[in-house]
Order: C-alpha cells, then structure tokens, then sequence
C-alpha cells in the first residue's frame, strides 16, 4: 500500500517524461535484487532456522547466528553492490534494452543508479532485521520496518517543491521537450511562469495535462 502511495506522490510532482522514466529504471534494479538477496528462498531458509535456535539454543548461539548471517550477508551485498556501481550502463542496457538506442536516456539512469544502487545493501539488511523482528514480535513490527523506505520517499516527495531548470535538459537527443508546472499554494504563478517560459523558447511545450487543465489549443 505505501509502494502504491509512493508511486502516486512521484507520478503527481515529475510527471511523466525521460527523467521518471529513468527513475524507475534505477529504482527497480535494486529493488528486483533485494527479491533476490533478501527475500523469497532466503527468507523461507532463515526465518524457520532463527525459530529453531530461539527455541532451542542459548542466547549466545542465537547471537551468533544472527551476527555470521548478517556478517556473511553483508560481505555478499556490498561486493555485488561495487560490481553494480562500477558498472551501472551495463546493467541499466540489461534491464532497459529499449534504452539502448538512446544514448543520453541510457546515460541519465546509469548516473541514478549510481546513487540507487547502494539502496540494494540497506534495504536487503533491513529485510533481515525485519524477519528477526518476525520471530520476535507480531508481523506488524515486521511491516513497519519494510515501510519506513517508502515513508521516506513520500515524505522528501512532498516537501521538494523546487523545480527543476529546464535547460539542464536541452542537451539531450530528445524530438520533444514538455515543460510541467510546479504544483503548491502558488500554482497559478507557477503556470503562467511555464506558459511565459514556452513562449520564449519554442524548443519547450506545454505538457499534455496541462493543455486539458487550461484549455489551451
């Protein structure tokens, strides 16, 4: 439910266009990975072997357990994550091949995955901690750590209300530039700033929603 907000939040404030596009590439990634690393056939493995020692190990046993898997898990996440960063345009032309064919898209994600890729670790030994927690108390302890990324995102979401400037993006191989205005308490200035912004740069468009909101032809 929170990934649906988050979703909802981020498609609201940037739109629709190269930039989110390549978001969610690098947001995925990770997030496709940490399936792998922290959940599914791990998940199934570790939570009833920690049940097992809870019960019928000592305390120190049970400790250590904890501190070999999350160790060992540790050592994995941050070689797989250095191999990932060193070569983010590879993996982004593995999971977007239709990035292939545009060079400065394909561009834009490997640098956002750069700085996505490290989500991979955190996140993987947050959902440990979050099936030692499952053991431990009631699944709903369990569901809040897992939520607290998603709380994250929609809260910095919110509260980022500086645009983006626009030329930061004309250099890219794009055939069309739309220009989506800011939302806030002064959205009225924030549309005739675009509108005026187009007019004095043709290469920029109004986007399409924007058009049905004002009803320009």
């Amino acid at each position: 439910m929170l990934g649906f907000v988050r979703d909802l939040v981020l498609a609201r404030i940037f739109g629709a266009d190269a930039g989110t596009d390549a978001f969610f590439v690098a947001f995925k990634i990770p997030n496709f990975m940490r399936r792998l690393f922290a959940e599914g056939a791990f998940s199934l493995a570790f939570v009833p072997v920690l049940s097992e020692y809870k019960v019928q190990r000592s305390r120190q046993a049970l400790k250590r357990f904890v501190d070999d898997v999350a160790g060992t898990l540790g050592m994995v996440l941050l070689a797989v994550t250095a191999i990932g960063v060193l070569g983010t345009p590879w993996v982004v032309m593995l999971f977007a091949q239709g990035f292939i064919d545009e060079p400065d898209r394909l561009q834009l994600a490997a640098d956002m995955l750069c700085l996505t890729f490290p989500y991979l670790m955190l996140i993987s030994l947050t959902a440990t901690t979050s099936r030692c927690l499952l053991t431990k108390t009631s699944p709903g302890g369990s569901a809040t750590v897992l939520g607290f990324p998603h709380i994250a995102l929609v809260g910095i979401q919110s509260t980022s209300h500086e645009g983006a400037d626009p030329e930061r993006f004309t250099h890219l191989a794009f055939d069309h530039f739309f220009l989506q205005p800011r939302d806030g308490a002064d959205r009225a200035v924030y549309r005739q700033e675009t509108i005026d912004y187009c007019i004095a740069n043709p290469k920029w468009r109004m986007s399409l929603q924007m058009h049905k909101v004002l009803g320009i032809p």
